[in-house]
């Protein structure tokens, strides 16, 4: 029995969802606090820190799983 390869849409599903628990919980903090009614920007600066390390780490799993191989076509073919 052959390993299956991974699919780039498995991946984009579970890192966007795992980005999306980050800005949901990020923006529940900032209201909870009254961050939101002040006008404080450094929580909204953390996620656009974050957001590209877990982009980065995505692709980096993604082409660990896939035989150290990453081409156009993983992207272009879901």
């Amino acid at each position: 029995m052959e390993a299956q390869k991974p699919t780039v849409g498995k991946f984009a599903m579970n890192y966007g969802v795992i980005l999306g628990v980050i800005k949901i919980f990020i923006g529940v903090i900032t209201y909870v606090t009254g961050m939101a009614l002040k006008g404080e920007q450094w929580p909204q600066w953390l996620y656009y820190i974050i957001f590209p390390i877990v982009i980065f780490y995505a692709i980096s799993q993604f082409k660990k799983q896939n035989a150290n191989v990453y081409t156009l076509c993983n992207i272009i073919y879901f």
